[in-house]
């Protein structure tokens, strides 16, 4: 039986099971010293496209996220912080500011070299 990675399995599910088991698999990929690594990865079913990654975010205010692929509209955006190894809570909601068929962009205050947003975009797929 071949080896399968993180990537693979999240994107066949997304293609496959729906946005449920996406959603439930998605994690973030880990360097040797268990950090998360930035990633933007994607996937497409019949009509629906997802794309998922994680960004670091070292510093506060606002970023863009582009997408791989257009959607046909806007997307729903779901974003979720992620402090790695600090067991604390975050002081600012990480926020969406705009979301259009090419790109979001989010703001909050939170920054440290261990902070991260993990994000998922899902919507109808461009034809």
């Amino acid at each position: 039986m071949a080896d399968v990675t993180r990537r693979e399995v999240i994107g066949k599910l997304a293609a496959t099971a729906g946005v449920g088991a996406l959603l439930t698999a998605a994690t973030a990929e880990a360097s040797e010293d268990g950090k998360p690594e930035s990633t933007h990865s994607e996937s497409r079913g019949s009509d629906l496209h997802v794309e998922y990654g994680i960004i670091r975010k070292p510093n506060g205010g606002e970023y863009t996220v582009k997408f791989k692929r257009e959607f046909s509209g806007p997307p729903t955006v779901l974003l979720t912080p992620y402090w790695h190894d600090q067991g604390s809570q975050v002081s600012y909601i990480e926020t969406l500011v705009h979301v259009s068929h090419r790109e979001f962009r989010g703001v909050s205050d939170n920054a440290a070299e261990n902070y991260y947003v993990s994000w998922v975009a899902i919507g109808r797929k461009r034809d």
